[in-house]
């Protein structure tokens, strides 16, 4: 992370009266926009937060950074069409699609954030690796992204109080790790 940059005035009182670090805080804020991102996009009803602790003041404090964790959830099969659209299984399309839509304003240079990314496949699902600047300062983010196909059980709606833009909230979907490895358990056994 580059030093020697000036925060916004707000961001110093809020490190004064939090007790949390300017660099985390810078983390928190670009944690929070990934979040907005998500939730104002066509895939935020697919697109399931399984470890919540990643997000808050006391998440912003620590030191080692946890990367986010997010079901995809695909709908049940349906009919042969000609286009692609969140739900679809999980591909590389459906992949480009996500990453187009929450970063094209980014890519365009229409926002003071610039957001690069990459991903790599796993066994089950993606890494995504995400590079967030914001007044030459960059800050690292990791996103797991694992399909699902469900029936049955349903993600509980949140919301997060956002930080950094007072009385602004971010409505997300979350479902409990615990129910997800309830269920991998299950069908291993």
């Amino acid at each position: 992370m580059k030093l020697g940059i000036d925060f916004p005035d707000s961001w110093k009182e809020k490190t004064k009266k939090e007790g949390i670090p300017l660099t985390d805080l810078l983390y928190g804020y670009v944690v929070e926009d990934l979040m907005l991102r998500i939730s104002t996009s066509s895939f935020r009803e697919h697109l399931w937060l399984t470890n919540e602790r990643v997000l808050g003041e006391d998440a912003y404090r620590k030191t080692s950074k946890e990367s986010l964790e997010l079901l995809y959830v695909e709908k049940k099969k349906t009919f042969a069409k000609t286009s692609i659209e969140p739900g679809d299984v999980f591909s590389e399309k459906i992949i480009n699609l996500l990453t187009d839509e929450l970063f094209e304003k980014s890519a365009n240079g229409q926002e003071e954030k610039n957001w690069t990314y990459k991903y790599e496949e796993k066994d089950v699902g993606i890494v995504l690796l995400l590079n967030c600047t914001y007044r030459e300062m960059q800050v690292p983010v990791t996103v797991h992204i694992n399909p699902i196909t469900f029936s049955g059980q349903q993600p509980q709606k949140k919301t997060l109080s956002l930080l950094f833009e007072q009385r602004k909230t971010c409505e997300y979907y979350a479902y409990s790790k615990e129910y997800v490895f309830a269920v991998k358990f299950c069908k291993t056994s």
